[in-house]
């Protein structure tokens, strides 16, 4: 798991025309490159469809950092006063609870709409009020001897329509989310709140759905200079790992590839096979490329285990 590190701009923002932007900084302290998936929690009152986050999935270097912005755009109907929100990192191959990380809290305040004048007729409005009053506070307690609390269930796993009934059995809503993930297409990866919580019947439940793998095409690199396919490799979202070969060709030209071809998942390791030239003399090709020899240039780039690469001279 990743011990994923997020930190918020700032402690407080300000809603201009009835939203506010908040940027969330994640580093990735881990060994490997991971993509990351952010969401923003809130408040109680708060709902999740006040809360947007551009580019909620990117890939992350090892001890590198990016920035996910959110949006934050509460409706003219929200309740007025302070609220919160924070953001969630977790692996986006894994569930949240599995390696989610919460960062600290950034508050906002929603004020009251302005008051309208007092009608003249100010008595009929109290009288007016009064009643409203009573036939509000009559169907409130009527609904609320209706419902009951009901303990979410745990759906991950399940297929779209199976988490969705199992949810409308116990009476809440069902709100379906996609993002691409290496679990089986239409499969459930996430919920939110997680299973255990007491909602009331008419609650909405998210579930992440999972859209198959995030695939992306092999380019074609044979023939190219290595230092050139790395490159094209990384900029494809692929991981590039060098096996050297004696070859005819010419030193540090690529002339394999494994995968040859087709679509991977994003992300996906590729071996780049990498010619010494025909007398298969590694020390020249550590001469012309030293950062293969190296291993320094890119963590990205890997010389495979088990291969005896002499030092540059």
């Amino acid at each position: 798991m990743t011990a994923w590190q997020i930190s918020p701009a700032t402690e407080r923002v300000e809603l201009a025309g009835g939203q506010a932007e908040v940027v969330f900084t994640v580093t990735n302290p881990g060994p490997v490159d991971t993509r990351a998936t952010v969401d923003i929690v809130g408040s109680e009152q708060a709902q999740t469809s006040w809360f947007t986050v551009a580019e909620p999935q990117q890939l992350i270097p090892h001890g590198g950092s990016k920035q996910f912005t959110a949006t934050v755009k509460p409706g003219e109907k929200a309740p007025a006063g302070t609220h919160w929100l924070a953001g969630r990192v977790y692996s986006a191959d894994a569930a949240p609870e599995e390696d989610s990380v919460t960062s600290n809290r950034v508050t906002f305040e929603i004020k009251p709409p302005p008051e309208k004048p007092k009608s003249k007729n100010w008595l009929w409005a109290l009288i007016a009020g009064v009643v409203l009053l009573l036939v509000i506070g009559g169907v409130v307690t009527a609904l609320t001897m209706r419902r009951s609390g009901v303990d979410v269930p745990d759906v991950g796993g399940k297929t779209q329509a199976q988490a969705e009934q199992v949810l409308k059995d116990i009476g809440l809503v069902p709100k379906v989310r996609s993002q691409p993930s290496g679990e089986a297409n239409g499969n459930v990866i996430s919920q939110e709140p997680m299973a255990g919580n007491s909602l009331k019947k008419g609650s909405t439940v998210t579930i992440v759905v999972s859209s198959g793998a995030d695939l992306v095409q092999i380019p074609t690199l044979v023939g190219m200079d290595v230092n050139a396919a790395s490159e094209v490799v990384q900029k494809a979202g692929l991981v590039s790992e060098i096996a050297i070969v004696a070859n005819s060709q010419a030193r540090g030209i690529v002339v394999n590839t494994d995968p040859k071809q087709g679509s991977v998942a994003r992300g996906s390791k590729v071996i780049l096979y990498v010619s010494t030239g025909p007398s298969g003399d590694t020390s020249g090709l550590c001469k012309l490329r030293p950062w293969i020899c190296t291993n320094r240039i890119n963590p990205n780039i890997k010389v495979l285990p088990g291969m005896t690469i002499p030092a540059h001279p």
